[in-house]
């Protein structure tokens, strides 16, 4: 340094020492918060899935509920292979959403995407797998679908479990909950789960 101030060369050297010092740390605050948010849409995806397989489990015992009420476990009701599913009748092998407000079941829908339906979040914090009409909502980055596979085929099971278990239903239940960050799709989140019901308890 001369009797004057800093040389040119100080200069850069003190700026290029405060420019590291500074944006070392704002770059990890960055990093953080990216993987923060993809955290929780990660999170989110993953409440999304387990809400349908809930969603899927109420209609299956609402249904079952009904078949006692109403039908005695007769040979004949109990080699009705499908009418224990009730309305998921509809979803066998084939794509649906069951949307979590009013249980309403949707499949082979024009509006069904690769990837599912997408849903929508209402202002009062619920989501849709459909755009209400008459409310406000925001479209967001999920799309969800579920596949329903029944395992009782009615005189044989294809599931050595169920096999001379005449009143024990079951099916296989895969949700894919797909979305985006960033404006590319990230790898989806996959829930299965075996749901068995004895249909005459």
């Amino acid at each position: 340094m001369s009797g004057r101030g800093f040389t040119m060369i100080e200069t850069f050297v003190a700026i290029t020492i405060l420019l590291i010092s500074v944006v070392g740390p704002l770059s990890l605050v960055a990093k953080f918060y990216a993987d923060n948010t993809y955290a929780r849409n990660q999170i989110a995806a993953s409440f999304f899935a387990q809400d349908e397989i809930e969603a899927v489990n109420n209609i299956l015992r609402n249904n079952k509920l009904k078949f006692n009420e109403g039908e005695s476990c007769t040979a004949e009701q109990l080699r009705n292979t499908t009418s224990w599913l009730g309305p998921l009748k509809d979803c066998n092998n084939v794509e649906c959403d069951v949307d979590s407000i009013d249980g309403s079941i949707r499949n082979s829908n024009p509006d069904i995407s690769e990837r599912g339906y997408r849903l929508y979040k209402l202002t009062n914090g619920f989501y849709r797998n459909y755009q209400p009409t008459g409310e406000e909502y925001a479209a967001t980055p999920y799309y969800r679908k579920m596949t329903l596979k029944n395992l009782y085929s009615g005189t044989s099971a294809p599931d050595p479990f169920l096999d001379d278990k005449a009143d024990i239903r079951a099916a296989d239940v895969k949700v894919e909950v797909h979305w985006q960050y960033k404006g590319e799709w990230q790898k989806p989140v996959i829930v299965l789960s075996r749901v068995i019901l004895h249909q005459c308890l």
